[in-house]
């Protein structure tokens, strides 16, 4: 029986360190892509914006479907060169009284001021070009004058210079090259530039662009797993902005404070770097002061994206 158990405890020792020395496996992680490849995403994004007006609880529900299709058109040691364009941008919203919405789709000729469908016909195809380097991080957006230009040419001759210019600045906030630049990074896994083990992390510091108010963004990923060729990643982010910012707007000045938390999982192709697919979640909260009002505000987000 001693003999038994003494070779019970040597088994489980040796399964202990087969198992260990298995976690102790490095992984690197990094784009490796060649020119002339190309790959589509498709990205659904939810928005909840809760907040109190008047007294008065009011929800708004906004939902995006986005189609990107990327072209991969240089690779250097240090960066690679894509051309990308929308190829479908859908958008509705729903605030209880009020229910439309929006597709690039749409027949229409002329955007107006209740349909804006024909702008988002006018924002797909375009071709634009972005930079980034193999670790994920996306350097540079260049070529999104042209996108605000067809914009502003798909809307109705009667509609004057002053209001054109608002129904494409609305756009022009979220779909400026800054804000494009934070946006396009959350469908691209960011890697560490070091080999990882299973159940590693590695932190990166980004700015999230809205449009109109940034936020520093501090960001941890960690390879929970690597199966079948597939690194399945975690990522939790804490954001907020270092100071209140402050805009002006017709004589109106208001103050924007925003804190804000995500986390979210995906799963990315352990040879290419492609994303696979991905959820994130956010939550955020907004304080926005105006006429020594304080209107508290609470955006809730949920992204999918997977690879088509």
């Amino acid at each position: 029986m001693k003999n038994f158990a003494v070779k019970s405890v040597l088994i489980a020792c040796a399964v202990l360190f087969f198992f260990s020395s298995c976690n102790r496996e490095k992984f690197t992680l990094i784009y490796t892509v060649n020119v002339g490849e190309t790959f589509e995403i498709f990205a659904s994004v939810d928005m909840n914006v809760r907040q109190v007006l008047g007294g008065q609880l009011m929800d708004i529900g906004i939902h995006t479907e986005m189609l990107t299709f990327y072209t991969v058109t240089s690779v250097s040691e240090n960066e690679i060169g894509l051309d990308f364009m929308f190829t479908s941008i859908k958008m509705n919203m729903d605030s209880g009284d009020y229910q439309f919405g929006f597709s690039s789709e749409t027949d229409a000729e002329f955007a107006s001021e209740a349909d804006l469908g024909p702008m988002l016909r006018a924002m797909t195809n375009l071709p634009f070009h972005m930079t980034m380097d193999k670790q994920g991080n996306v350097k540079s957006v260049s070529g999104i004058e042209k996108m605000m230009v067809a914009m502003k040419e798909s809307i109705h001759d009667e509609i004057d210079e002053f209001t054109k210019e608002q129904m494409v600045g609305q756009f022009g906030q979220q779909f400026n090259e800054e804000s494009m630049q934070s946006n396009l990074g959350q469908w691209f896994a960011i890697f560490p530039t070091k080999e990882v083990r299973i159940g590693e992390s590695w932190n990166t510091n980004q700015t999230i662009s809205t449009g109109q108010v940034n936020m520093h963004a501090n960001i941890e990923t960690t390879l929970r797993r690597v199966h079948n060729n597939v690194a399945e990643l975690s990522v939790e982010a804490n954001f907020e902005t270092d100071a209140p910012i402050i805009q002006s707007n017709g004589g109106m000045e208001t103050a924007i404070s925003i804190s804000g938390s995500q986390k979210g999982k995906m799963e990315v192709d352990k040879t290419t770097g492609w994303v696979i697919k991905g959820e994130l979640k956010q939550e955020i909260e907004t304080k926005i002061d105006i006429f020594g009002m304080t209107l508290p505000q609470t955006i809730t987000t949920r992204i999918h994206f997977e690879k088509r």
